[in-house]
């Protein structure tokens, strides 16, 4: 695809599963080339597209398809994603929010129990969670799934590989810990984000909170990540010894992403800074709640830090109460 409405190749197919999944592979694999990259005594090997990702995709969008609606399995390729289309919806319950969670459904149990039989599909129903491994294994995005109703669209972005962080998953492992997709999902977030909190990490893992409490706490204990109190939420950050090992000058920033908190306490000097400029008094803390869309413990913790550092100070009280800058900046 050239654009969302103009393609420069074109291939239409009636053949049989096997023969049509082999020939999509071969149309995709010129513009999936392998990269081989040596980092200390691993040769770790890239495809812009991982190939068990790809063809976990391609089967669940011919095993999952409702061909009882006139429709077809689409593969788009553009230059910056990878888009696979069946036809029919998500069903029994399933939704992007569970799917990584919720128990096997087929919507054809004769063509599943064909192509379990053949070796071509898992009967434990493994192909989202084998997606979203060997994507997020190699630094890159998860797969984005989106249930159109009549319709379901595999997204594969083409972001770059990571090499310092799939040369962090190949050591972990040869240290004996084995990272689980959970453990990959929070890593992933936190290279990106800097900080994650008890929610956020069971919304992205699609578990329990409690659940994704007792599985990072094997991270911890093995020096992984670093669990923090902020006011009176608890989260989790890498810890300095995985951020040296994710340290590469070449693909990644020299210092650590910052928290959610610092980016916090940036942002209100700088929009205190506009203020002032501007001729506005200062800013009221529940107006910088609603910015930063924080809860009034989250504000009231950043405030204070910001008050500690003699950055900032208050005035009034109570709702008309503002924050003004002081001292040098």
């Amino acid at each position: 695809m050239r654009s969302s409405t103009e393609y420069d190749n074109q291939d239409r197919g009636r053949d049989c599963l096997a023969i049509a999944i082999s020939r999509l592979e071969e149309l995709i694999l010129p513009h999936n080339p392998i990269t081989t990259v040596e980092q200390g005594l691993l040769h770790l090997e890239f495809r812009k597209y991982p190939t068990i990702a790809l063809r976990e995709a391609l089967m669940n969008a011919f095993a999952h398809a409702d061909y009882r609606v006139n429709g077809v399995i689409q593969v788009r390729l553009y230059d910056d994603r990878l888009e696979i289309a069946n036809p029919g919806g998500l069903i029994g319950g399933i939704s992007v929010d569970n799917i990584l969670r919720h128990a096997p459904i087929a919507r054809n149990p004769t063509l599943m129990n064909a192509l379990i039989s053949l070796n071509l599909v898992n009967r434990n129903n493994l192909g989202v969670q084998r997606m979203y491994q060997a994507m997020l294994q190699d630094g890159k995005e998860p797969p984005v799934i989106r249930d159109e109703g009549n319709a379901v669209r595999v997204t594969f972005l083409g972001s770059e590989f990571s090499v310092p962080f799939r040369a962090f998953v190949e050591s972990t492992m040869r240290a004996g810990l084995r990272l689980t997709l959970e453990h990959l999902l929070v890593l992933n977030y936190l290279v990106r984000h800097g900080e994650i909190d008890g929610p956020t990490a069971a919304h992205i893992c699609q578990q329990h909170e409690r659940e994704i409490r007792e599985g990072l706490r094997v991270l911890i204990t093995r020096d992984v990540l670093d669990v923090r109190r902020r006011g009176a939420a608890t989260v989790w950050q890498l810890s300095p010894s995985t951020i040296r090992a994710l340290r590469d000058e070449r693909s990644v920033p020299s210092q650590a992403p910052l928290s959610k908190f610092e980016a916090a306490e940036s942002q209100i000097l700088a929009w205190l800074h506009e203020a002032e400029g501007s001729g506005r008094p200062g800013i009221p803390s529940a107006e910088l709640r609603e910015r930063l869309g924080f809860s009034n413990e989250e504000i009231k913790y950043v405030t204070k830090k910001l008050r500690q550092k003699k950055q900032i100070e208050t005035t009034g009280k109570g709702p008309k109460a503002i924050w003004i800058l002081v001292g040098e900046q």
